[in-house]
């Protein structure tokens, strides 16, 4: 690969792994147009199955992906894990189903921790907005005593509204503290019911609510320190539609 060759795929590799929820295609679609006469090709089907491969695993969409390994789950088959599965399948169709809404979450073991991946995404074009919901949340026993259970996790929040000329696109990573759940034992039913009430918690109590505080202050906040205080012309505009119509009645007055 030229050294043009590999600038123009490093930037086309940033573009798509940038795409917002349920668009990759679209903008993947946009770049092949941009690159058609490259030659040689600057996309082969090798480079754009590992960036979807890549963009899938980094969004989480490979949850709900069909190009999953079917033998992935095979050591996730214990009761803890099948408890887990069955209630936060229960969880997702509660809380993430809907209009122009995909999901799904996945239940792996390893050792004596599990790992829980949740993901949902919304993609409505006809009311341009998008977004995505990506929890990871880990389950493991603690390390000072061997019937009790520590909780932890993260989620990925993206969204992407756009309309016209303009978009806003917004991504943030909320980490969630440890805590220790309020059941003791191994008891498979016992484990997940904590595990999925301490997950209602967090979402409702946590990144939900953050959610609705970013964006109550974000028209006074981000999205004003984009704005120019003042245009270029150091002049401030004037919004006021009549004001614009008598200046513009007096301009005709004295023309005639």
């Amino acid at each position: 690969m030229s050294n043009d060759n590999k600038e123009d795929f490093n930037a086309v590799r940033t573009l798509l792994l940038a795409s917002p929820p349920g668009q990759f295609d679209l903008i993947l679609d946009e770049l092949q147009t941009l690159l058609i006469n490259r030659d040689p090709p600057v996309l082969t089907d090798d480079a754009i199955s590992s960036i979807r491969n890549e963009y899938n695993s980094k969004t989480g969409n490979i949850v709900i992906s069909s190009n999953k390994d079917p033998n992935e789950d095979n050591n996730s088959q214990d009761d803890i894990s099948s408890a887990l599965r069955k209630t936060i399948d229960k969880h997702v169709e509660s809380r993430f189903k809907g209009k122009a809404l995909s999901s799904g979450s996945k239940v792996t073991r390893s050792d004596d921790s599990y790992r829980i991946n949740l993901y949902a995404e919304r993609y409505d074009p006809n009311n341009f907005n998008a977004a995505s919901w990506f929890a990871k949340y880990n389950l493991r026993l603690d390390a000072e005593s061997d019937k009790k259970w520590i909780l932890d996790g993260s989620v990925d929040l993206r969204s992407h509204v756009f309309e016209n000329e303009g978009n806003f696109h917004y991504e943030t990573t909320l980490n969630l503290d440890a805590v220790k759940l309020s059941c003791d034992g191994v008891e498979a039913e016992n484990i997940s019911k904590s595990v999925i009430q301490n997950i209602r918690r967090w979402e409702d109590d946590v990144i939900l609510e953050h959610v609705r505080i970013t964006f109550e202050n974000i028209g006074d906040g981000a999205l004003k320190t984009l704005r120019r205080v003042m245009p270029v012309t150091r002049t401030r505009f004037d919004w006021n539609v009549r004001t614009h119509q008598f200046a513009k009645t007096l301009t005709h007055d004295v023309n005639k």
